[in-house]
């Protein structure tokens, strides 16, 4: 499953600005599924020419295509992130919908401007403070590192929030003096107020009218040098010692079209094609690129190239919609996706191969399972596979991750259980009002903001066709009806898809197989890293992409299952 980082900060970029007429750079905030992200689009309606940035995604100057266009409204459509903007002029706002890959975000789109210039003594003040400043806000328990670039040609203030990987948020330097500064972030709604003194600022961290105290210091000259450094010691590098080859294959039932590569084993012999093992990788839950990258780690380069040193080839492929592959994604769910991990073994055996299996990783590791329920595999490994319905992980993951604060609160578990009942029943409904009133308006006044935030967003979640099937499948039958060898893995620290209940109702439910292998690893987190805490906010700072254990099982294991 995704990363699903329910932290304090909702990260995007540049600040609400207002504006006046159809023609120019409107910027706002999409919230995804409780992330903010930044989008910037750019109209020119004397050329017709249009594009979108994502400044969190580093993506700029994406060409748009105009559909309608009035005097006081647009639709524009964006092929490269598969995506509609539909809006409407009023109060000086473009107000209307980015649509794509299922969901309808409301969102309200303001006109920039130029900034505020500061005078020559607040320059000097600048100068002064310039520099990187760096502390660590205190929420519900967990580190979150927050920093403050300062910079005096031209004058700008960014904002950091390295733990989610999110750099360089524009900030507003509201007012500075020889012993004070005072910044606001608009566009996540953060204000910070600190008194200087030396290399030291504190202060107050306020944002969704919580206020936190932060200490910050000046980062020296080899501080920033070794805050750059992003170690990822496990990513092969070119010139490799095994043979890779870029195919693409279709599923003709999801007409889509995949892009992928195949890595063979050292060594490999094309006569002994049929007696070679090879893998199909299949990611976790969102669209995601051939090596399942995540945070620098690419998790199946890792285990393609481990296994490329121990005879045995893999494929790995992008998702739709990613890379080099197309196809249908707004309406596409888990049983669509298992359509196309399928082709990709009918692809391997028309090329000759005769011992195919599956490692699939999460989400992945469902459509493992359901694949081998219906006999499409000779073999399956199952890396953090969801064991029970996809209603029971979401009430976990959101009622019991710390970090939100959720877990002590009776009402709010109520709330949610009361929901995902609903739900997974295939209760329907129009909006989170219809929603409360289906499910009998449970009582949110017990409630605190966060909280209340939380169940708008997981309502906004459900209204995905892909969410909707989630938490409406119990993988229990599939579990029941495999017949090939299986090995199931699970990270005892996984708070994504928790091993006392997702692995031990496969051990419960699996038929008997003298190859069966069920496994749990101490320590190991939802992508098998040695961790902490097992939280995702600590996913990025650990340099271990995966464990050099699972690795030497899953290949040991494999030639046991393939003699």
């Amino acid at each position: 499953m995704k990363t699903k980082l329910l932290l304090f900060l909702c990260i995007l970029s540049f600040a609400p600005l207002m504006g006046q007429s159809l023609d120019g750079a409107w910027e706002g905030n999409l919230n995804v599924m409780g992330t903010k992200l930044a989008i910037v689009i750019h109209i020119d309606t004397n050329s017709h020419r249009y594009s979108v940035d994502s400044p969190d995604q580093k993506a700029y100057d994406l060409p748009m295509e105009e559909l309608y266009l009035s005097k006081d409204s647009i639709a524009l459509k964006s092929s490269e992130l598969s995506a509609i903007f539909t809006a409407k002029l009023k109060n000086d706002q473009l107000q209307g919908t980015f649509s794509q890959r299922g969901f309808k975000i409301p969102i309200k789109l303001d006109k920039q401007k130029k900034r505020k210039t500061l005078n020559r003594e607040q320059q000097k003040l600048l100068e002064k403070i310039q520099g990187t400043w760096s502390g660590a806000l205190n929420v519900q328990g967990n580190s979150l590192t927050i920093r403050f670039n300062f910079s005096q040609n031209p004058p700008k203030v960014t904002m950091d929030s390295p733990d989610q990987r999110a750099y360089d948020i524009p900030a507003n330097l509201i007012s500075i003096s020889a012993d004070s500064v005072e910044i606001e972030v608009r566009s996540i709604g953060v204000k910070y107020k600190a008194a200087i003194k030396d290399d030291c600022m504190e202060g107050t961290f306020l944002q969704m009218n919580i206020s936190l105290p932060l200490k910050m210091q000046r980062l020296s000259d080899i501080e920033m040098g070794k805050l750059k450094e992003i170690k990822r010691p496990q990513t092969p590098q070119p010139p490799f010692s095994y043979k890779t080859q870029e195919v693409t294959f279709t599923n003709p039932q999801g007409n889509s079209t995949l892009a992928g590569t195949i890595t063979y084993p050292i060594g490999y012999d094309k006569k002994r094609k049929a007696k070679t093992p090879i893998i199909v990788f299949v990611s976790g839950s969102g669209q995601q690129d051939r090596d399942e990258t995540i945070f620098e780690h690419k998790p199946f380069a890792v285990i393609a190239d481990y296994f490329a040193h121990h005879g045995i080839a893999s494929l790995r492929y992008d998702d739709r919609g990613v890379g080099g592959s197309k196809g249908e994604v707004a309406n596409a769910t888990t049983k669509d996706f298992m359509q196309d991990a399928v082709s990709a073994v009918q692809f391997l055996r028309k090329e000759g191969f005769r011992k195919i299996g599956i490692v699939g990783h999460s989400e992945g590791g469902m459509i493992a399972l359901m694949a081998a329920a219906q006999g499409k595999t000779d073999f399956i490994i199952c890396l953090a596979a969801p064991g029970v319905r996809g209603d029971q992980i979401l009430y976990k993951q959101v009622t019991f991750d710390e970090m939100s604060d959720c877990n002590q609160n009776k009402a709010f578990r109520k709330v949610v259980k009361e929901i995902m009942d609903y739900l997974s029943k295939g209760g329907s409904y129009k909006d989170a009002d219809d929603l409360m009133a289906q499910t009998g308006n449970p009582k949110m006044e017990g409630l605190n903001d966060f909280q209340k935030r939380v169940v708008q967003q997981v309502t906004q979640m459900m209204k995905n066709p892909w969410m909707r099937y989630f938490v409406q499948y119990d993988p229990t039958k599939d579990i029941q009806n495999v017949r090939c060898p299986i090995m199931a893995l699970n990270g005892d620290k996984d708070h994504q898809v928790f091993a006392d209940d997702n692995i031990e109702n496969i051990r419960h439910n699996l038929p008997q197989g003298k190859h069966n292998m069920i496994k749990r690893y101490p320590n190991l987190n939802h992508l098998f890293q040695h961790c902490n805490t097992g939280y995702p906010n600590e996913y990025a700072n650990i340099e271990e992409t995966i464990s050099e254990e699972v690795l030497q099982d899953m290949a040991k294991w494999i030639h046991e299952v393939t003699k």
